[in-house]
């Protein structure tokens, strides 16, 4: 399973070997209709980063 500190990491990544910036807006997951459990990790594979990139 991939944390949502590693997925940021890589998405920051990502964009910095591009010569890229990225202002981060908003981290978000699953919808309300989408709930995660307790006991299972990987019930919360939705992840999102909402960002701007910067030039």
């Amino acid at each position: 399973m991939l944390s949502p500190d590693d997925f940021e990491r890589i998405i920051i990544s990502a964009a910095h070997r591009q010569n890229l910036r990225l202002q981060i807006l908003a981290r978000t997951g699953a919808g309300g209709d989408h709930p995660t459990l307790s006991n299972y990790p990987e019930s919360q594979y939705l992840k999102v980063i909402w960002a701007r990139v910067l030039r």
